[in-house]
């Protein structure tokens, strides 16, 4: 978007963006979990979660400004925001609808995608002989070129590191489902009609009748499509599951391609 918060050059406090979407998100978290007739006693949270949406909402609007008074011809996600149109119509998006989506971007996998890069990083620093293989192809694929968009379907060991890394330490940790009926679930377990059933990944995807004998240990070559594609439908689930599953998933996979790319 061509606007920096710059958290790398600050010693200890965060952009207002950061901290009003750290509260929000901490909020939202907490009164999810409460009932309604609750939440509409709490007034002075739910009046600081109005101010920390608005909080965002105005730096988005600053972004947009900013832009309007100094127009560029970048490729940006801004500029597709701003000048994009609808093939049918020809309308473009409002400026309600563009703060809406650049809080979407500016918010998602904050903390998801960069908890998994820290995985990624760990494993690789204690692991040479990975991390060496990494940068082969990373220098194999794209040399001293910039980095493009046609790169990242190119680059197979890259992406079985970050799949490896996501089974061993998925950042969503677990997903509730329900019975839609009184059910027996893997011929074993009898489970009533709505009733909740936790599913924890970090279990799941070390399951040794899948993964085999050293399902505990890091193996990117596990990974690797040929045997990716082997998997039992449900054995690796990093992004959640079904139509509740992670709707920027794309997004967080190529965010976590081109920062592994760069520390390479």
């Amino acid at each position: 978007m061509g606007y920096r918060f710059n958290s790398f050059y600050r010693d200890s406090d965060m952009h207002p963006f950061v901290n009003s979407m750290t509260k929000f998100l901490q909020e939202a978290d907490k009164s999810s979990m409460m009932p309604d007739y609750l939440n509409k006693l709490r007034y002075k949270a739910r009046h600081k979660f109005r101010s920390d949406i608005s909080a965002m909402r105005e730096t988005s609007r600053t972004i947009l400004k900013l832009r309007r008074e100094s127009p560029n011809n970048s490729e940006d996600l801004l500029n597709s925001l701003l000048n994009g149109r609808d093939p049918q119509t020809g309308e473009g998006m409002t400026d309600d609808s563009i703060i809406d989506n650049l809080i979407t971007f500016l918010i998602a996998g904050h903390e998801t995608t960069s908890g998994a890069l820290s995985f990624v990083f760990y494993f690789l620093l204690t692991n040479i002989e990975s991390l060496k293989v990494a940068r082969d192809e990373v220098d194999r694929v794209i040399g001293t070129d910039d980095i493009n968009a046609s790169h990242l379907s190119k680059l197979p060991y890259i992406d079985a590191v970050l799949r490896e890394a996501l089974r061993l330490y998925p950042t969503a940790p677990a997903i509730t489902v329900g019975a839609l009926e009184d059910t027996i679930v893997g011929g074993k377990y009898f489970i009533k009609k709505d009733e909740p059933m936790l599913c924890m990944f970090h279990n799941i995807h070390r399951d040794k009748k899948v993964f085999g004998e050293d399902a505990e240990e890091w193996k990117p070559e596990r990974m690797l499509d040929k045997n990716f594609n082997k998997l039992p439908k449900n054995a690796w689930k990093p992004f959640g599951n079904g139509s509740r599953g992670c709707i920027g998933r794309a997004f967080a996979w190529q965010e976590a391609q081109l920062v592994s790319l760069h520390a390479h």
